[in-house]
């Protein structure tokens, strides 16, 4: 049985907002990385799922609407 569950930046139980909140207010300006495990988990098997591409992107946009967010609360 697999113990983790891996969701969309802000869906899950880490405190992403919370993370992204006290770098936007400390000033940080920099790059954002995600490494989303949503279709492949390198850890277990490396195995591609065939919504590979279509979950990167819902990824990517959850994170970039969490940021944007943060930004807009401000």
């Amino acid at each position: 049985m697999d113990r983790h569950e891996f969701r969309l930046p802000g869906e899950g139980a880490a405190d992403v907002a919370g993370c992204v909140r006290l770098l936007v207010e400390n000033g940080y300006s920099g790059a954002w990385s995600v490494e989303p495990r949503l279709s492949l988990r390198p850890h277990d098997g490396g195995l591609l799922g065939a919504d590979a591409g279509e979950m990167f992107v819902r990824f990517v946009r959850a994170m970039q609407d969490l940021v944007l967010a943060v930004r807009d609360a401000r």
